[in-house]
């Protein structure tokens, strides 16, 4: 494993908000390079060139409706141009409550652990009593484990994927990069978000989400494989993609090593990292709770795995990189449409500040679409001002996905 100090650190508002025409709106963590990593193969801590400490490396065995090509982040556009299209026409009165807050899950998808009460533990595989964070804890292989790995710093492993046939072997070498919070207790059954970067980011260079998760949540940053994919990308423009079956094994990875609430897994991303996020929620819903994306659009000839997810989309108006309108009337629309939602919304708090306002003082826009399967809410939340941005500035991906997750049950 790889240790990586000294990366995304929790941050003052009064930094946050100078992120708004900086680093914020990249793929990388502004002074943070992914050049000059060095690897140790006997566990000693060696120190890199690129702006953080050492690392070690230890390698573990084996084991839709919009087509395009996600495109590299890191352009901060003007805003200049804003189309209003695609803008839900938001209905009723402000400040709509979640339709997902404290409703009992119909008992699909994730919920098959039901029977047990929010908050219930289960015995872990060392025979420890685990304690979750919510809903129907169901506690992974990995509770009762010591971590053995440094908590604060996201921390790089190595796995062999196994690959499907006539899959290039290429992808089969992939990494991923865990990061665990202060006061980890391995008995402690943790919500686990899995996190994408944008073209030209690290699974270590990923929206910090920590900033609101604190000390309630593993983080796992995905990592694409630019010498298989031929561009520091995921692939997301092939229903048959390999970063299904990489995510599929590092899942299994981090379950085995870690105390993870399986009931409780969600992906999320910028840019190409949100296309990862609109695939893997499409394909892999059920065993994923719900989703966030900044930025994204979904490849065309997905098969979906039939199961609904909460999500929480942001998308500036003014995106010269991805397509504001694709997304609304791609991702957004399937997801609309297996959550079984009306077209009606009400405005949505994402509970960034009190005044309905974002961290730069922009107005809020998000809307919650009404009628969804409970437990299963839709949140469309348009910006103008950001351009091609990962919406850490705004507030709207740390805070506004990790407080939307919060509130499912």
């Amino acid at each position: 494993m790889r240790i990586l100090t000294g990366r995304l650190p929790l941050r003052p508002l009064g930094a946050l908000c100078a992120l708004a025409f900086v680093g914020a709106c990249s793929s990388a963590t502004p002074g943070a390079s992914s050049s000059g990593k060095s690897t140790a193969e006997s566990g000693s801590v060696v120190t890199s060139s690129g702006g953080s400490a050492g690392s070690v490396v230890a390698t573990t065995g084996s084991t839709q409706p919009t087509s395009g090509t996600s495109v590299g982040s890191g352009n901060v556009s003007s805003g200049d141009g804003i189309s209003t299209s695609g803008l839900p026409a938001s209905t009723g009165a402000s400040g709509g409550a979640s339709s997902g807050s404290g409703a009992v899950a119909s008992g699909s998808g994730t919920e098959s652990g039901s029977g047990m009460s929010a908050g219930e533990g289960g015995a872990s595989s060392s025979g420890a009593t685990t304690v979750g964070d919510a809903g129907h804890v169901m506690p992974s292989a990995g509770c009762g484990m010591p971590p053995n790995q440094v908590v604060m710093n996201y921390v790089e492993y190595k796995e062999t994927v196994t690959l499907p046939a006539g899959t290039n072997a290429l992808w089969a070498n992939r990494d991923y990069y865990v990061w665990l919070p202060s006061g980890y207790d391995p008995n402690r059954a943790y919500t686990t978000v899995f996190l994408g970067p944008g073209c030209g980011g690290t699974g270590d260079q990923v929206v910090p989400v920590q900033m609101a998760s604190t000390t309630n949540a593993i983080l796992v940053g995905l990592d694409p494989d630019p010498p298989a994919e031929g561009r520091p990308c995921f692939n997301t423009e092939s229903p048959t993609t390999p970063e299904v079956p990489y995510f599929d094994e590092t899942l299994k990875e981090v379950e085995a090593k870690f105390c993870i609430d399986t009931s409780r897994v969600f992906i999320a991303g910028f840019s190409s990292g949100a296309w990862l996020a609109d695939t893997l929620g499409c394909v892999r819903a059920g065993v994923i709770r719900g989703q966030g994306t900044a930025a994204g659009e979904l490849q065309g000839g997905l098969t979906c795995s039939g199961q609904p997810i909460a999500a929480l989309m942001n998308h500036d108006m003014g995106d010269g990189s991805n397509n504001y309108q694709q997304d609304y009337d791609g991702a957004r629309a399937a997801i609309a449409m297996r959550n079984g939602c009306t077209t009606t919304t009400m405005p949505y708090d994402p509970m960034i500040t009190t005044d309905d306002k974002d961290l730069m003082g922009h107005p809020i826009l998000c809307v919650e679409y009404q009628g969804c399967k409970p437990g299963y809410p839709l949140v469309w939340c348009p910006t103008t001002g950001y351009g091609h941005s990962d919406q850490t500035a705004s507030g709207l991906s740390t805070y506004g996905w990790w407080k939307f997750w919060e509130m499912l049950p």
